[in-house]
């Protein structure tokens, strides 16, 4: 009868050891692992247009040829806003990187959508991408992109504000104040603050977000 029991509990305690082993710790995940998960999140194509506050936004971003740009990204770069959501560590539980900044301030009614393509240098794309439309007025906006190359790097600030020569159009399809729904699209060309004073051209722009409040 002792040697049944003692069989039998040998036997249960193998069981469970199997079992808990198929358990992934996500202390001990392989570098591998965390790069497969960021390959299927990193965006192929634009969003669809929406206007019920989707948090989606993207572009064709078109640099200058024989800009600095256009030497890193050739034609067109596919912009979308996506962040990176980061496995827990041991060593650090903070590294993820959000989509969006989107913030209505209060006392001005200035809306400002900001969206990111966050670096991903678990699958060697080290570059991070900012987007902002800002809905100055119902009638006024501004564009503004930062892209740059690597951590550290100042990157390159391509704006609309204070160039007579940058062009936008828009169509804001749902601004909600009520819901904190701001939904559109746009194209425009943008002017590199710096020397060498190259543009880029954004096309089939669109978004559709939610947005936070300021004073």
């Amino acid at each position: 009868m002792n040697r049944i029991y003692y069989l039998l509990s040998t036997f249960t305690a193998l069981i469970l050891l199997t079992a808990s082993s198929c358990d992934q710790d996500p202390l001990t995940t392989t570098p591998e692992e965390p790069a497969e998960q960021i390959r299927r999140n990193t965006p192929t194509e634009l969003p669809p247009i929406t206007t019920s506050g989707e948090n989606t936004m993207g572009a064709w971003i078109h640099p200058q040829p024989g800009s600095p740009l256009h030497d890193l990204e050739g034609d067109s770069i596919l912009f979308v806003a996506s962040g990176v959501d980061r496995p827990e560590t041991a060593l650090a539980t903070s590294l993820d990187c959000d989509a969006f900044n989107n913030t209505l301030q209060q006392s001005t009614g200035w809306i400002s959508v900001q969206g990111r393509f966050c670096r991903r240098p678990e699958i060697n794309d080290d570059r991070q991408i900012s987007l902002n439309f800002g809905l100055v007025t119902p009638d006024s906006v501004e564009l503004k992109l930062i892209y740059t190359q690597f951590s550290g790097d100042r990157g390159v600030n391509y704006w609309t504000r204070g160039f007579p020569n940058s062009k936008i159009e828009y169509e804001v399809s749902n601004d909600n104040r009520g819901e904190n729904i701001l939904s559109g699209i746009f194209s425009g060309q943008l002017i590199n603050r710096a020397i060498p004073y190259d543009t880029i051209l954004i096309g089939n722009g669109r978004f559709d977000v939610t947005y936070g409040t300021t004073p």
